[in-house]
Order: structure tokens, then sequence, then C-alpha cells
């Protein structure tokens, strides 16, 4: 059956993190590989999606999702981000956060039309570029500028078929945070080149040392050029909940929904509730979470930087550490296969989030301090022998 499959789909690789993570399901390994929180979801999200099942809550809600959510979203917008939109006309609820991306593709882009993202950067981006019909082109993020773009070499990429940006801030797989001036820059350069910007913001509450994310539509002359893709899987600690949200122009989020309706219909109903319960409630467990995330990004940093051939720069945001590999003398793959093999630890190599990405590996530090000691030591102890 395989001459029957389309091009676009052919073209999508396989997920090198899963790749990664079962490989790394063996026993007595230490797996820092899947961007996932350890925590629990908080009792009183888990709550309000059993009342509502209770209350018999099982049916369609609107394809946008259900108004009360949609304005507490716009709401939350307005509160931490400083974007003010209209929950009626100007946000959409999705199936996590992936789901927001797709969508937001699927509404600009046409088969042909070139697509910046980041490199390394979310391996999705680039799967989602060759499944509309457009053609991803990566915008180089490198260790020596702190992660942060070069206004100059994105500049350079940019030609006549570009029609969107990507910018992911805290980023997955750098966990850095872009500047405020730097995305000011992109800002100018999207306007300058009539780009549509798409800003994944999803880990944008896990920031450290009294940092703050900048929501990039509230930039001069952003709003109605930007859509702002977010969600509760990173937050709220709702990975399999599969809830996000994306808020832009009301002519945007029209053609979202008319895609998103002929394709998922709406987001379950008793997940939109839970959703809804998360940001009502007390923030306190976002706060606690962020904490202890800073306490192991500090702690994973100092690990990392005692492993020979290793250098880590602190991250400022997220959950990921993404340190440099280069002078083990080992490739991205070679690394993790040795980890693996040697210490029993594994992480995802860098070369998954783009060929930018060769002479890293991404480790994920959300599990506890000590899980993330032994992982150390094992690590150290490898490479000392």
């Amino acid at each position: 059956m395989e001459h029957y499959l389309s091009r676009n789909a052919q073209a999508i690789p396989p997920s090198g993190i899963r790749r990664i993570f079962d490989l790394a399901s063996q026993p007595g390994v230490i797996s820092l590989a899947i961007g996932e929180p350890d925590f629990t979801t908080p009792s009183h999200i888990r709550e309000a999606a059993k009342e509502s099942l209770d209350r018999g809550e099982t049916h369609y809600t609107a394809n946008l999702g259900i108004l009360e959510l949609r304005r507490a979203i716009a709401a939350k917008l307005a509160r931490v981000s400083g974007l003010e939109v209209d929950g009626d006309s100007q946000v959409i609820v999705t199936i996590g956060g992936v789901q927001a991306l797709q969508l937001a593709g699927a509404a600009i882009l046409n088969p042909g039309d070139e697509v910046l993202i980041p490199d390394p950067g979310f391996m999705v981006y680039n799967s989602l570029c060759l499944l509309l019909g457009a053609v991803p082109v990566p915008y180089p993020l490198r260790i020596e500028n702190g992660f942060y773009p070069d206004m100059a070499e994105v500049e350079a990429l940019v030609t006549p078929r570009a029609r969107m940006i990507v910018i992911n801030s805290p980023g997955n797989p750098t966990g850095q945070l872009i500047p405020r001036e730097s995305l000011e820059g992109l800002a100018a350069l999207a306007e300058r080149h009539d780009l549509v910007v798409v800003s994944d913001e999803v880990y944008d509450p896990i920031v450290y040392d009294g940092k703050r994310a900048t929501c990039f539509a509230t930039l001069p002359g952003m709003k109605d050029r930007t859509i702002t893709v977010n969600g509760f899987s990173k937050a709220y600690a709702m990975t399999g909940w599969r809830v996000g949200y994306a808020a832009a122009h009301p002519a945007v989020i029209q053609a979202m929904m008319r895609i998103h309706q002929i394709t998922i219909a709406c987001v379950p109903t008793m997940v939109q509730m839970g959703a809804l319960r998360a940001l009502e409630s007390d923030q306190g467990f976002i706060r606690e979470m962020v904490e202890e995330y800073q306490a192991r990004r500090d702690l994973i940093t100092e690990l990392l930087n005692r492993v020979p051939g290793l250098r880590c720069i602190k991250p400022e945001g997220a959950f990921y550490a993404f340190p440099d590999i280069r002078g083990t003398g080992m490739g991205s793959m070679e690394l993790c296969e040795f980890l693996l093999e040697t210490a029993k630890v594994g992480c995802v190599p860098g070369n998954v989030f783009g060929a930018r990405g060769e002479g890293h590996v991404r480790i994920s530090y959300a599990s506890s301090r000590e899980v993330l000691q032994e992982a150390g030591e094992r690590m150290r102890q490898a490479f000392s022998r």
C-alpha cells in the first residue's frame, strides 16, 4: 500500500524523540527525553471534569469552544500578557497547542509558501509545513548568540515567497527567552515583508530569575498580524488532556474554525470544563511548580557543566537544557546512544530539532532533583571511564 501514500505524508519524518523515548523505556534507564511535567494535574481541575461528566455534559459544544472558557482565556491573556482580545470572536479552543499550530498554518498558507522556523526548534513546525505543502525555511539559533535570532541572518532568508514566521519564546529545545529588543526586531522584519507571525507561547509562565515572557502580539502593530498559540499542557500539567487555544484577528479565527469543525468539531466538553476551572482558580500551583523547576534548572546546569566535554548555558525558561557536546568529539546521536548504553540515561539528539541542533542534546529536567542528581552522576562516571 505504500505507493498510495501522499507525498506530503511521506515527507513527514518519524519522531526522533519517540524513538529515544522507546529506547529509554528499558529497565533501569533514567529518561530525560520527554517534555512533559512530572507533576499531576491539580485535584481541583480533575474534579471539575468529573463534575461535568456527572452533570451529563457529554454533548457537542460550539466549534470555537465553550463561550465561558473563551472569555476566561481572553481575561487571562489581558491579565497575564497584556493582550486585549474578544473572547467571543478572537479565541478558539483546540486539541492542544499543536492543533492550534496546524489550524494557523492551514488558515494562512498555500502550497509553495515559505515559512521561517527556528533551528533548532520544535520539530512539529517543520512537519506541519510539509503536511500543508509549504516550504520550511530554518533560521539559525546559535549558542554563541545565546540561542537568540540574529536579525541579519533572518532577513537574508526572506524571499518573495515568504508568508509566515514562527517564534517560540521561551523555546523548545533551547529553553531560552528571546529578549524584547530581539522580538521588536522580528516585528519590524514581519512588517517590512508583510509576514504573518505565529507566536508559540505555550511555555510563557515557566520563566526564571524574575523575568517575564513578552507576548508578541502586544508589540506595536503586531496584534492583527499575530496568531498567538498557547495551551494548558505545560502550565497546569495537563498534557494528556489535550487542550490548547489560539487568539487572533476574527477573520483568522473564523478560517481556523471552518477547518476545525470538519476535522475535530470541538474539544471534549469535560476537558473544557477542567480548563475553565484551571483559569478561574488560584494560580499558586503554577508559582510553586516554576520555583521547583528553577531549582532543578540550577542543579542540572551545574551537573552538566561538570561532565567533561559538555558546556551548558543556563536556560531562562521552559524545562529543557541544551548543552553543547562538541567537546566530547561525538555527534548528537552517537552521544545519546553512548549515554543509553553506558550510563543508562536517555536524552534527545539535538539534530532532531533541525540541522543546527547537531552538536547538542536536549535534556528535560521535568524530573525530581533526586533523579537529576543520579542522572548527572551516571553521566560524569561514564565520561570518566
